[in-house]
This record gives C-alpha cells, sequence and structure tokens, in this order.
C-alpha cells in the first residue's frame, strides 16, 4: 500500500515539474526604449505586448518605462507580438481600443522565440491626438445597448471605412486629423448618423477630447421612417 502510494506521488511531481520545464521552454523576452518626439528618454509611459497568435488566448503583458525610457518582458510566451504605447499625460490614448492611430505610425511588431530575448529598435511616441469616446443607450430607458456597431468613412478619401463592434455599448478612438461621418447601427433599433448641432454637417472635424452619448430609438414598423429622422446626436 505505502509502494502504491510513493509511486503515485512520484508520478505527479515528475508530470508536475515536467509541464513547468515545458512552460519554460516556451517562454522568451522582450526588451526596448521609448523615446519623446524630442529623441529624449521618456518616463512612465505604459506598454502592452499583445499576442496576435489565433491558436490560443495569451494575456496582454503591460508594464512602463523607468527613467532611462526602458522597459523589460522578463518571461512572455513566444510567438509574434504588437507593442502598444501610451501616455495620457501627453495626450496618447490607449490604442488598443481605438479605431484610428496616430498618422504615420505603426506599432511595432516582434516575434519572441524560446528562450532568447528580442530587442526592438528605439520607439519614439507618436504626436498627441484627441480622443472621441461613444456611449450607446435605449433612447427610453437609457440603458446601455450591449451589442452595437460603429463605422466611420473618410470624407476625404471615399471608400475609406472603417467597421466595428462592441460588446459594452462604448467606443473610443482617437479622431484622426481629417473630417470623418459616424453612423451607428444596432439590430432593432433606427440607425444613427452625427449630425454638427450649429452647422448640420454630418462631418465631424477634427478637435479636442469629445463625449458623445448616442441614444438609439427602437425600430417601430411604419413610424420608423419618423423616429429615424429624431434619431440624431446627443451629446454630454
Amino acid at each position: 500500500m505505502l509502494r502504491s502510494l510513493l509511486r503515485c506521488l512520484l508520478v505527479l511531481l515528475v508530470l508536475l515539474f515536467g509541464s513547468s520545464h515545458v512552460m519554460g521552454q516556451d517562454a522568451g523576452g522582450i526588451n526596448g526604449r521609448v523615446l519623446d518626439r524630442l529623441g529624449q528618454a521618456a518616463l512612465n509611459v505604459v506598454v502592452a505586448a499583445v499576442s496576435l497568435d489565433t491558436t490560443r488566448i495569451v494575456k496582454d503583458r503591460v508594464t512602463s518605462t523607468d527613467s532611462k525610457g526602458l522597459f523589460r518582458f522578463a518571461t512572455i510566451p513566444a510567438g509574434l507580438y504588437r507593442i502598444y504605447i501610451w501616455d495620457d499625460t501627453r495626450g496618447i490614448p490607449d490604442s488598443r481600443a481605438v479605431l484610428f492611430d496616430a498618422p504615420g505610425f505603426a506599432h511595432p511588431l516582434v516575434r519572441v522565440y524560446q528562450g532568447k530575448t528580442a530587442s526592438l529598435s528605439d520607439v519614439v511616441l507618436p504626436p498627441a491626438l484627441s480622443k472621441l469616446t461613444l456611449s450607446v443607450v435605449d433612447a427610453v430607458t437609457k440603458e446601455p445597448i450591449p451589442i452595437v456597431r460603429c463605422r466611420l468613412d473618410s470624407a476625404e478619401q471615399p471608400g475609406a471605412i472603417f467597421a466595428t463592434d462592441s460588446l459594452d455599448s462604448r467606443f473610443t478612438f482617437a479622431l484622426p486629423k481629417r473630417p470623418i461621418s459616424v453612423k451607428i447601427t444596432s439590430s432593432g433599433y433606427m440607425d444613427w448618423s452625427y449630425l454638427d448641432p450649429v452647422t448640420g454637417s454630418d462631418k465631424l472635424l477634427p478637435q479636442s477630447d469629445l463625449t458623445i452619448v448616442v441614444q438609439l430609438r427602437r425600430r417601430l414598423g411604419a413610424s420608423g421612417a419618423k423616429d429615424q429622422n429624431q434619431n440624431r446626436r446627443h451629446m454630454r
């Protein structure tokens, strides 16, 4: 009996330490440095490594830069990652959840190999951008609408379209430095389009940070056309 228990314990220990060893072998690291627009070390900038692996779920790794602008992910699963950087104090929003980013700025890509540390070239902070936040609610109940779609069209480049879905009724994106149109849709509701309250223009111009509460009206059969005309812009 005792011999059987010892054998079972030995098997468990082998499985446990063997799995840990394999997981350790599958990891590597990332080193890098963030500079400001003047080429100086950028302190306290948030850095996130987002896995592009579609075969498994890898949690985002997040850290921040030190006084020399350096950051490090000491242990991170092997694979391909996109690096995001942001600093709200400098007017640079978290772009993991934004729809547009700074023109001419590309988030670095880095591949991590097991047992090795990847070194990134210096990453320069993008220019500050204004941020637009859309919150979508039911016009009657004022409750958030869980599944909505936001579509943006460039006023200067016909066919330049971005569309995305939200499961929490909110969208946040950095305003591009060009006019855009904004449209919100959701099943069972009338469509909503941005209209400037002063000029009546359907183009959203570059401006400072802006928050809009979008109130969608439910479709009501034959009266839907009337409701759609009322389904316009509500700002807070």
